[in-house]
């Protein structure tokens, strides 16, 4: 009985050894430095693919189908700098952790401290193709993002953003979820025959949220 008990005990000091070096070896990283690391692989990246799905609720206004659109841009229109220096500006919690087409993913919840800074950077990059105006932003009344963050790679693997907006008594509520996949994989980019005719966005004009 002696031996049994000293046996069942070793084997249980075993097992929290084993539990303690688990927690010593996943490092504890906070907000920030998930953040960080993220915008760090990211920027080393050179291709990806994803998949975006949109949603959009919105009363006493018409959004007319418009098909496929166009639109000349520099090579750098999203530049990496300019997104991490618009990120840092913002504030980030670190949500539990949850799972991403079977990776283990750290959840950041990203809620900007000034609105205009979005705009300003989208301006920037879009240049005079940009229809943004101060209407608009007037018009925002809350955005905010998440991140899914691959904890072994630290690249983003999903991402949902919402906007709501209100102008001229029209609400309208958007979100966007775009899902992250084939990193620095080989790809080919065929036109579909349709976006052949896209409509120019050069000849597009007016705000963000059309009314009657």
């Amino acid at each position: 009985m002696y031996y049994m008990d000293k046996k069942f005990l070793a084997v249980i000091t075993v097992g929290f050894l084993i539990l303690l070096i688990g927690c010593i070896g996943e490092e504890k990283l906070t907000a920030e430095q998930v953040r960080d690391r993220s915008q760090e692989a990211m920027e080393k990246v050179e291709t990806y693919a994803f998949d975006m799905d949109i949603s959009m609720l919105m009363k006493g206004g018409e959004i007319p189908m418009l098909g496929w659109v166009k639109n000349r841009t520099s090579e750098d229109i999203w530049s990496e700098g300019s997104y991490a220096n618009l990120v840092k500006d913002m504030g980030v919690e670190l949500l539990d952790d949850e799972k991403v087409d079977g990776k283990d993913c750290y959840v950041l919840e990203i809620k900007p401290k000034d609105i205009s800074k979005i705009f300003e950077v989208i301006t920037q990059q879009m240049g005079s193709t940009s229809t943004l105006t101060a209407e608009d932003l007037e018009s925002v009344k809350d955005v905010g993002f998440k991140e899914w963050i691959a904890k072994d790679t630290f690249l983003v693997r999903k991402m949902f953003v919402n906007l709501q907006m209100e102008k001229d008594n029209t609400a309208m509520d958007m979100s966007m979820t775009m899902r992250f996949y084939d990193y620095d994989e080989p790809m080919k980019i065929i036109l579909p025959e349709e976006a052949e005719k896209a409509i120019d966005m050069e000849s597009m004009a007016g705000g963000m949220i059309p009314t009657k």
